[in-house]
């Protein structure tokens, strides 16, 4: 059904479906920490200050993964060409990292998911929608929180971080992965 309608709606994770600060998000700021924290020789810690989260001094709301380590490797002294060269190889240890850490709360994803984030996709769902992300965090680490929090039967595909800096790019990777037989969608 959803192919012949052509609508889509995409999520946004943290802070949209996925309760900012929870365990899911603290796991995956961890291993990214400690991914840039062996790339660099320097540990620095994510905070969360007033409901955003910081590095340094840096509020990375809107920012990707990809963004995010970038900025990152380049307050640690990197030039901008060494951080590009070396990006690609922070995102996969933070996966690697992340998938040896236990789903958090598995089972209960009433603590990680922000209230009624799952009634409004199943209904959308139900409505004919075809569900994706629009999301800052990597591809892995997306399906990681999905499969934690009880999503992963609503949301798989979509636009991811892993390689998007700017957060247009993941919305556009986002329309385009939910196209069918090349006719743009309908969606929000």
């Amino acid at each position: 059904m959803t192919a012949s309608i052509g609508r889509i709606a995409l999520f946004d994770l943290d802070g949209t479906l996925v309760r900012p600060g929870s365990p899911l998000q603290r796991a995956h700021m961890d291993a990214m920490a400690a991914a840039i924290a062996a790339a660099t020789g320097t540990r620095e810690t994510f905070v969360y200050r007033g409901g955003e989260l910081f590095y340094r001094e840096v509020n990375l709301a809107g920012f990707t993964d990809a963004g995010t380590v970038r900025a990152a490797l380049v307050l640690a002294g990197l030039s901008d060409d060494e951080a590009d060269l070396r990006l690609p190889r922070v995102i996969a240890d933070m996966v690697e990292r992340l998938d040896r850490v236990p789903l958090p709360r598995a089972g209960r994803a009433d603590a990680d998911l922000l209230p009624g984030a799952r009634e409004v996709l199943e209904g959308l769902r139900d409505a004919g929608f075809e569900l994706g992300m629009s999301t800052g965090n990597a591809r892995a680490v997306a399906r990681w929180k999905m499969s934690a929090a009880g999503l992963a039967d609503l949301l798989d595909d979509g636009g991811f971080g892993d390689t998007a800096v700017h957060r247009d790019d993941v919305a556009r990777a986002g329309v385009a992965a939910l196209a069918t037989g090349g006719t743009p969608p309908r969606g929000v």
